[in-house]
């Protein structure tokens, strides 16, 4: 190990410090191990209501996602009481003759038992290495279907976990039909992570809609956030994109303004006091309600000051 460092005991600050002045240098980071490219597609299609993504794999590839939904409380928020992830369960033949036409019977079996409105075929590696082509199934199969059937290459070894959710917005993008008319004040929220994924949950969304509402924003859709296929269609209506998570979202909204010319709001995480003030001007300023906006985060805030001085005492002098 030489010189190697795998503890520290001290608070961020010094940490921080140690690191810039170069006395630590992080090496390892196996913590940091990032999911792949399906398994964030597969969390963003998961994120629409009445969508079935349908996994072209062996087992083991859905059994990961459908353990961490299990764990997880997005099935409320997608309007189903039962999570499904039907899969086609690769084996041994289909490697060597080909998953095609389990393929396209799996569609058939997912459209008739689930009645979906939309129905995304995810490639993982394995389909990917046999060359299963997902595509021509997809557009074969909606000719057979009541729901709309699309497809994405989501083979891990075809990107980086990032690849995986910017493929599935501009796959979702696909949906989103001319606006009829413009919803003024209407924004979307995107890039919010709802589901088997914990780093957003409802309560967080429902305080956003609650300030929103007090300074008279509304929200027109949470792409993808429990939104339904329909709101994704009128997702241009929307007078502004504004992001959740700035990673997540920043993909989808670059993609809008530059194919729509939809203005994009680059807010981050409204996480603690100074970050809620800073995203929710940073979707008041450009709709022209930045001086409501101001009223609503003095008022709020005074609210809860002396709340954050009592924690603030609490833990003074404390270090995780």
């Amino acid at each position: 190990m030489g010189n190697d460092i795998i503890a520290f005991h001290g608070n961020l600050q010094q940490l921080l410090e140690k690191v810039e002045k170069g006395e630590m240098v992080p090496k390892m980071q196996a913590s940091h191990a990032p999911m792949c490219k399906f398994m964030t597609a597969f969390f963003v299609l998961n994120g629409i209501r009445h969508c079935v993504p349908l996994v072209h794999a062996p087992t083991g590839c859905a059994a990961q996602v459908s353990e961490w939904i299990r764990r997880g409380d997005c099935c409320e928020h997608r309007g189903v009481p039962l999570e499904p992830v039907p899969c086609t369960s690769l084996n041994e033949s289909d490697v060597i003759y080909g998953g095609e036409g389990k393929l396209l019977e799996a569609v058939l079996e997912a459209d008739k038992k689930y009645h979906p409105d939309l129905i995304v075929i995810l490639s993982c590696c394995t389909a990917g290495i046999i060359g299963d082509d997902v595509e021509t199934i997809a557009h074969e199969a909606k000719k057979l279907v009541n729901a709309r059937v699309m497809a994405i290459k989501s083979e891990g070894f075809g990107g980086d976990f990032r690849s995986g959710y910017e493929d599935a917005f501009k796959l979702i993008m696909q949906l989103m039909e001319p606006p009829k008319k413009k919803r003024k004040g209407a924004i979307n929220i995107i890039g919010y992570r709802l589901g088997p994924t914990a780093t957003e949950i409802p309560e967080d969304l429902k305080e956003i809609e609650r300030l929103l509402d007090e300074v008279g924003i509304k929200i027109h859709a949470e792409i993808a956030a429990g939104c339904t296929v329909e709101e994704i269609r009128r997702a241009r209506e929307a007078e502004l994109n504004a992001s959740f998570c700035y990673d997540w979202g920043q993909k989808l909204g670059d993609l809008m303004k530059d194919e729509f010319g939809m203005p994009y709001s680059r807010t981050g995480l409204p996480y603690g006091l100074k970050a809620t003030e800073d995203w929710l001007l940073g979707v008041a300023e450009p709709l022209g309600m930045n001086k409501k906006a101001l009223d609503v985060i003095k008022r709020e805030t005074e609210k809860i000051l002396p709340e954050l001085d009592y924690l603030g005492r609490i833990i003074k002098g404390r270090v995780a």
